[in-house]
């Protein structure tokens, strides 16, 4: 909700019941179909976003879409969320922005015990 108060924000997603949940409280554009499915892409005009955030819960779906949109569409700008660590690693000089949510829990998660002890 709050990306789509100062961009155009599309999204693409595969499960009617997400897009019904989604339409209720989103007002971008939603697009029905598989993530990394290349007529779904061009419909959401990935060549003209300014910045592309993948965030499934399959790190498989993630990387292969961002393969697909740098490869296939030539975007540049690309976020991909992925959960684990090691696969995390593996892609971190690959041509997109790898942010480990795992990472940031196991992160958010220290720094709260640290600050317990220091109380």
């Amino acid at each position: 909700r709050q990306l789509s108060m100062n961009n155009d924000v599309v999204v693409i997603e595969n499960n009617p019941k997400n897009i019904s949940r989604l339409q209720s409280s989103f007002d971008g554009k939603i697009i029905e179909g598989l993530e990394f499915d290349k007529e779904v892409l061009e419909s959401a005009d990935v060549k003209s976003a300014d910045q592309i955030i993948i965030c499934t819960d399959s790190d498989n779906v993630n990387i292969m879409t961002a393969q697909m949109l740098n490869k296939i569409f030539e975007v540049k700008n690309i976020i991909v969320c992925l959960s684990s660590i090691s696969m995390a690693k593996l892609y971190a000089d690959s041509d997109f922005k790898i942010i480990c949510t795992t990472k940031i829990i196991a992160n958010e998660i220290i720094e709260t015990i640290n600050d317990k002890e220091n109380e």
